[in-house]
């Protein structure tokens, strides 16, 4: 594989991820000098710094699926070692891809449906923020299938 395509593979949620919170920093300082230097606040800069801040919660799902830092319950695996804990690994992440699959079809559902809602300042379609969700769940699908196909592997060689 290409370098760069291996970079942007290997970082593409760390990318996107990077690029909103830009945004969003860019847009609340620009709200803040508008609100108290010129004394004219801007109303879209607050949309826009909402919105990359709901991307940035929903697809970061992608990048701590891929560094394994979501939240879960480790107490049973750290009492067991060897075969069972693979075992155990194995069947926490295909409890968590069905989780992400639900996600995904359901924020797509939601996603689809409220497509006609417009934003109140920037009167954008609200489908651009619920994407999102749907979104971060594939991406999170895809960096569980990664993991999941390592644990089966692992839990082969044990």
């Amino acid at each position: 594989m290409n370098r760069k395509l291996k970079f942007i593979y290997d970082n593409f949620e760390e990318i996107i991820l990077s690029l909103f919170f830009i945004n969003m920093c860019v847009f609340v300082s620009i709200q803040i000098v508008s609100r108290y230097v010129f004394r004219s606040p801007l109303i879209f800069t607050d949309e826009i710094s909402r919105y990359s801040y709901v991307w940035i919660c929903f697809f970061g799902m992608g990048a701590a699926t891929k560094l394994e830092n979501h939240i879960r319950i480790e107490l049973v695996q750290m009492l067991v070692k060897g075969k069972v804990r693979a075992v155990i690994e194995l069947l926490v992440n295909l409890v968590s891809l069905a989780l992400y699959g639900i996600l995904a079809v359901m924020g797509y559902q939601y996603t689809t449906f409220n497509y006609i809602q417009l934003s109140p300042a920037m009167e954008i379609s609200k489908a651009f923020v619920y994407a999102s969700l749907p979104l971060g769940a594939f991406f999170s699908i895809l960096r569980l299938l990664y993991i999941i196909k390592r644990d089966y592997n692992t839990l082969r060689t044990l």
